[in-house]
């Protein structure tokens, strides 16, 4: 899956750099596994036929979420999460 694909399941009318973002993101770990941590999701996620499109963060979030936790040990609150008053689609 190229990265305009991955980017084109979450295109929005909101500009995500208006939302706040767990601060492990910003941490050198975080950074080192999250390309391997998203690409491992998207192969999940293919495996049971979910493609990326409106309203597939909400499967891919927690499914990142999940393989960050059990193979890499991080801790991380999705967007969602960070935002609650903001509707994803």
């Amino acid at each position: 899956m190229t990265r305009a694909q991955i980017d084109s399941g979450f295109s929005s009318h909101r500009d995500m750099s208006d939302l706040e973002h767990d601060p492990v993101e910003d941490r050198p770990k975080y950074q080192r596994v999250n390309a391997e941590a998203e690409q491992l999701a998207w192969e999940e996620l293919a495996r049971m036929g979910i493609r990326p499109g409106e309203g597939v963060c909400h499967i891919f979030w927690p499914t990142k979420k999940r393989i960050l936790r059990k193979q890499f040990g991080v801790r991380w609150r999705t967007p969602a999460e960070m935002n609650p008053h903001v509707i994803f689609d």
